[in-house]
């Protein structure tokens, strides 16, 4: 059960805390505001990026609701557990593929821009190596590739 702190730091914290699965030490609550990752699942979703944890088979075992909101999605549990593959189908043959899969494989951080056909936007993708798999942080950039567009467009013209 979600229970507010009277703690005036954690009360505008959001109330979907989706990967918290520890109880409180205080109030034995499974989700508290109160824990350090009830505060850390606060702190990723306030960020204003897309925040996602991939394991090893490209499965998501964290995000925020801003990853969920780039996939379609307002409630990010909804998410968990699926396919990166089954949420972005052009993922394998993406830019972002080769970051993502080189932090992965390589325990490599990277970083890559581009044009994602599945979500219709422009992204800057940061992956980093985590536990096995990828954790991944994605900034919309599409106001910022669509000038690059124009400007590429009205240069060769």
């Amino acid at each position: 059960m979600w229970r507010k702190s009277q703690n005036p730091l954690t009360r505008s914290m959001p109330t979907t805390l989706h990967t918290v699965r520890s109880g409180c030490a205080t109030c034995a609550d499974t989700v508290c505001a109160d824990t350090p990752a009830a505060r850390l699942a606060g702190l990723l979703d306030a960020i204003g990026e897309a925040y996602m944890i991939a394991d090893a088979q490209w499965r998501l075992t964290a995000l925020n609701r801003h990853a969920a909101q780039l996939f379609g999605h307002e409630a990010p549990a909804q998410l968990l557990g699926a396919s990166v593959f089954d949420l972005h189908p052009d993922f394998e043959r993406s830019v972002f593929f080769e970051v993502c899969t080189q932090a992965m494989r390589e325990g490599r951080a990277g970083l890559r821009t581009g044009y994602s056909a599945s979500t219709g936007r422009w992204l800057l993708v940061r992956a980093y190596p985590f536990d096995g798999g990828t954790a991944i942080v994605a900034n919309d950039i599409t106001e910022l590739g669509q000038e690059r567009e124009r400007l590429s467009f009205l240069a060769a013209h």
